[in-house]
């Protein structure tokens, strides 16, 4: 555990930040988000809990916050998995971003609940921002238009949070489903099941160059 003293100056108190998102960053690695507690990541970074909550009113930002992040990295990798649009390469770029994958999972009904009408707003404005590369791209490349592009990113996104729970069970119902062999058909890889996903996806709705 690091000590600090209280953050005064600015350049400090983004340090304060970034050391908040990277400790909630590791334990998310291996944890799920019910497992991410405050007092662990406040215990790492070297403060107390009332004082991380300067930082975050809650919990859900400081990973809605993470997942920016990953949305940032992840745009222009989309760019490139869809110059030469094929299932594999898109599988591939989004599971190569497991942190992505399980945030978006709970996107919706957990880290955006906490929101305000205008934080709301603003965060799905900063992911049409994100994506107006993407937008431009298919557009030029398929003559895509902005709405159906958002369209599509919304079915991967449906892709990702069914195929994520469905084959993140709970460890109760982990270990029940390895109790027999007839419910070995329940027992799912994310990245395969993903990938069967967007293979029907892609057909769907993607035009032809």
């Amino acid at each position: 555990m690091r000590l600090y003293r209280r953050a005064r100056r600015q350049d400090e108190k983004i340090d304060r930040i970034e050391a908040i998102l990277a400790s909630a960053k590791n334990l998310l690695a291996t944890n799920t988000l019910d497992e991410c507690n405050l007092t662990t990541i406040a215990s790492d970074v070297g403060i107390t809990k009332a004082a991380l909550y300067r930082y975050f009113r809650v919990k859900e930002l400081i990973f809605l916050e993470l997942y920016r992040r990953e949305l940032a990295i992840l745009a222009p990798a989309l760019q490139e998995a869809f110059k030469n649009p094929n299932v594999d390469a898109l599988a591939a770029t989004l599971t190569h971003q497991p942190i992505f994958c399980k945030l978006t999972a709970v996107l919706g009904d957990v880290l955006e609940k906490p929101l305000t009408e205008d934080e709301a707003a603003d965060f799905k404005l900063y992911v049409l921002q994100i994506f107006e590369p993407l937008c431009l791209q298919l557009n030029q490349q398929f003559g895509m238009t902005q709405p159906q592009v958002i369209a599509l990113l919304m079915h991967i996104t449906s892709a990702i949070v069914g195929c994520w729970k469905i084959s993140h069970p709970s460890p109760m119902m982990e270990a029940a489903l390895q109790q027999h062999e007839a419910l070995a058909h329940f027992r799912l890889d994310f990245a395969a099941f993903l990938q069967q996903h967007l293979t029907m996806l892609l057909g769907q709705m993607l035009p032809s160059n």
